[in-house]
């Protein structure tokens, strides 16, 4: 038998439904290890974080702004100068 128009249309948008989910869940991975990756840096240069500081890492969904704040590890003496 052949799908009608329904069934097709259906599936199509299954199909873009299943596409988008995939993709959000990537840019979430990336963001989260992102996330991990500063505050693991950040760790490990300066001790442990402050609360307030952990909590705004979480928080920033910004890929770029954490990629900058990353780049800033080496560069920074103390957390005050993370423009995060």
């Amino acid at each position: 038998m052949s799908e009608t128009i329904a069934q097709q249309l259906k599936k199509q948008g299954e199909e873009k439904g299943r596409q988008e989910g995939r993709q959000e869940g990537r840019q979430e991975g990336q963001l989260q290890a992102l996330r991990d990756t500063l505050s693991r840096l950040l760790r490990q240069r300066f001790g442990r974080l402050p609360a307030a500081l952990r909590k705004q890492i979480k928080a920033t969904t910004d890929v770029k702004r954490l990629q900058a704040c990353l780049d800033q590890v080496l560069r920074i003496q103390s957390l005050d100068e993370l423009h995060l």
